[in-house]
């Protein structure tokens, strides 16, 4: 096992038996809020994004490890998932609920319906019940009924009772539905998820400025917003969806797929790579100039991930020498030797959870360099 192996699976093992041991309450409802020492901190609410991506990692825990206790807290989540976020299955998701079950926001939001669909599938993957698979599609059809819009694409929140919606559209949430889709196909015999996913990259691909230049914001009619602190293209978002369209071609949904997605990565690699200390910037405006000098945790994650798969599956010279220089900087910024886990912001914020951070992102990125 090579060095970038062998540092993948101890920090797998790590981040997972962490969470494992910290996340579970009585009622299901995973706690998400820790400190550097994984204490827990009064984290609010619990929301589909904080429950779905813990069962995600469960599952993955499961796979990769056969031990019951990740199937056993997985299928608790998910028992909480549908007890408390979805009181009348015929209507959306809520968005979040009171540690102890009460509600919080009714508000349907796309993105963490893309995280039930994502937690549903990976359920299905790893625990084998097909109830599993059409819990998943059930979701996608919740969101194909709600949040459709007049020109093909999705909006991202809509009220709980069909209130008014938010002006502005995003990218965000459609890529998380196309990686859902793209795990419900693994055990969706009808190919309905494959279709719809295929569906949702036509209508992105559309929306390019060029290759692998895919805008973060758009007006309600889908034009890039012009002006605004939203305005500009997110370098992590290029990397994920790098390895997203490679995944997809696997699947057979394309054999052009990874020539895309290498655009992709190259304009990542381009604008956003830090060819001096490694790692990716998180931001740039359409014109490919970094809007801040930050690097992001999960960026970083996601760069990692999408150069590791086109440098061995895909023989990409660039994604190969990039690849040592950005695990070098993620693991000497990032990654906590001592009390174990992933930093959220450093040196300012050394949390190991919150509402987003609950590792998703660097589980992902450890399967890959293990895989």
């Amino acid at each position: 096992m090579d060095e970038s192996r062998a540092w993948a699976e101890r920090l797998l093992n790590e981040v997972l038996g962490r969470w494992l041991a910290v996340a579970d309450r009585p009622n299901g409802l995973f706690h998400h809020r820790f400190d550097r020492a994984w204490q827990p901190l009064d984290g609010g609410p619990c929301t589909l994004v904080s429950q779905g991506r813990l069962i995600y990692n469960f599952c993955r825990g499961y796979q990769r490890t056969s031990d019951a206790a990740y199937a056993d807290a997985a299928q608790r989540g998910l028992e909480a998932l549908g007890r408390y976020f979805q009181p009348d299955p015929q209507r959306p998701w809520c968005w979040a609920v009171h540690p102890d079950g009460r509600p919080a926001d009714a508000t349907a939001n796309c993105y963490g319906h893309a995280f039930v669909m994502l937690a549903y599938a990976t359920a299905a993957e790893a625990l084998g019940e097909s109830e599993f698979t059409a819990r998943g599609l059930a979701t996608w059809r919740l969101i194909q009924d709600h949040f459709a819009d007049s020109h093909g694409g999705y909006r991202w929140l809509v009220g709980a009772v069909g209130g008014s919606e938010s002006e502005q559209r995003s990218q965000n949430p459609l890529m998380h539905c196309y990686e859902a889709l793209l795990a419900l196909a693994v055990t969706d015999s009808s190919g309905t998820a494959r279709r719809a996913a295929s569906e949702l990259w036509r209508f992105l691909e559309a929306r390019c400025l060029g290759p692998g230049r895919l805008p973060e914001w758009y007006d309600a009619a889908w034009q890039p917003l012009a002006d605004g602190p939203r305005r500009g293209i997110d370098v992590g978002h290029a990397c994920e969806w790098a390895f997203l369209l490679s995944e997809a071609a696997a699947l057979g949904l394309g054999e052009e797929l990874p020539e895309r997605g290498r655009e992709f990565l190259d304009y990542a690699l381009a604008v956003g790579y830090d060819a001096t200390e490694g790692g990716f910037i998180s931001v740039v405006d359409f014109a490919g100039r970094p809007t801040s000098t930050h690097k992001g945790w999960w960026q970083q994650c996601e760069g990692i991930r999408a150069l590791c798969r086109y440098a061995r599956r895909h023989q990409h010279p660039a994604a190969a020498a990039a690849l040592g220089p950005c695990l070098d900087y993620a693991r000497r910024t990032f990654h906590d030797p001592e009390l174990g886990g992933w930093y959220a912001d450093p040196p300012h914020n050394l949390d190991k959870g919150n509402a987003y951070k609950l590792d998703y992102h660097v589980v992902n990125c450890c399967l890959e360099l293990l895989a």
